[in-house]
């Protein structure tokens, strides 16, 4: 069988998953990489062996590629995919697909009219708790699913946290953390309706605003079967101790921080405060 020949288009933390998880795809080689930062570079592709370029668009040029990651900002996401199915290469794009809808429109139609394959990175799908849960949904054996929530708060105050920044998502727009609505609860907007069978019918809510100061963020959607999709992000709060009061953690998780939690663990500090932005600097 040949091989798919995949080039990779930004060396950032995410890159070593996706060369992680290609080692052990059969089918699938990763020849070549580009990145702007050359220590990056160089570090990256002498650890995993592949080409290296500092412009993907001369990678494109010089290697016979069948399939492109796009592993850089969003804000990128929309002009190197186009010029990426202009050379009639597939193109697999990192979440989430584009900074505004317009951008995402336009990346669907150019790869459409290159006729190029054009698929969006949504991992979610593919966890296996995640995808079990759609098998039993699928099967009927847990009845009509009618909520679906998740929630994200913590942290350790306005002080330290972390908008993801312009060159992430340009000043103004939809932005914020990296565990925020736009960044993170993508994965959910994109699981919801599928693990539903339902299209969304109507949508409510407020995100972070790139380069703003954080708030809570909510989004509710109405799916067309009747169920409730509801997700909260706070990631600007600090952790409150309630002595009488508790969490427990059912299943594997990450907080705010980054931080692996184990199944079936105890959180004494369920609760957070959110300062006033008057007196964040005082925390």
């Amino acid at each position: 069988m040949e091989r798919l020949r995949v080039g990779l288009i930004g060396l950032g933390g995410v890159a070593e998953v996706h060369l992680e998880a290609y080692r052990d795809v059969d089918g699938v080689e990763v020849v070549a990489g580009s990145e702007l930062i050359e220590e990056r570079l160089v570090e990256i592709t002498g650890k995993w062996r592949i080409r290296g370029y500092r412009d993907y668009e001369e990678m494109l040029d010089r290697e016979r590629l069948d399939v492109a990651c796009i592993l850089t900002p969003a804000t990128s996401h929309a002009t190197i995919s186009q010029h990426v199915a202009r050379c009639g290469v597939h193109v697999l794009c990192e979440k989430p697909l584009a900074a505004s809808l317009d951008d995402a429109r336009a990346m669907i139609q150019t790869c459409r009219d290159e006729g190029v394959k054009l698929f969006y990175g949504s991992s979610y799908r593919f966890l296996p708790p995640v995808m079990k849960a759609k098998e039993l949904v699928d099967q009927g054996r847990v009845g009509k699913v009618t909520l679906l929530m998740e929630a994200v708060v913590g942290g350790r105050g306005r002080r330290h946290y972390h908008d993801l920044g312009p060159h992430h998502y340009a000043a103004g727009g939809p932005g914020g953390g990296g565990m925020g609505l736009v960044d993170h609860g993508i994965h959910l907007l994109d699981i919801f309706p599928w693990l539903t069978g339902s299209e969304v019918q109507s949508v409510v809510g407020r995100g972070n605003i790139s380069g703003s100061a954080p708030e809570p963020e909510f989004l509710t959607m109405i799916f067309e079967n009747g169920a409730v999709g509801q997700l909260v992000y706070n990631d600007a709060t600090f952790a409150s101790d309630m002595p009488q009061e508790g969490l427990f953690g059912w299943g594997w998780s990450w907080d705010v921080q980054g931080d692996l939690i184990p199944g079936g663990g105890w959180n004494e500090h369920p609760a957070s405060i959110f300062p006033d932005a008057r007196n964040a600097e005082a925390r």
